[in-house]
C-alpha cells in the first residue's frame, strides 16, 4: 500500500514535470515557425 503510494506520487510528480515542457516546447516552436514568416513579411 505504501509503496504504490510513492509510485503514485512518483508518476503525479513526472506528469506535473513533462506537462509545462510541453507547453514550453509548444511555445517555443510556435515562436520559431512564425517569426521566420513574420520577418519575411515585413521585408
Amino acid at each position: 500500500m505504501g509503496l504504490q503510494a510513492i509510485m503514485q506520487t512518483i508518476m503525479m510528480g513526472k506528469m506535473e514535470m513533462v506537462l509545462p515542457d510541453m507547453y514550453m516546447m509548444n511555445r517555443f516552436m510556435g515562436i520559431c515557425f512564425r517569426g521566420p514568416r513574420a520577418t519575411s513579411q515585413h521585408l
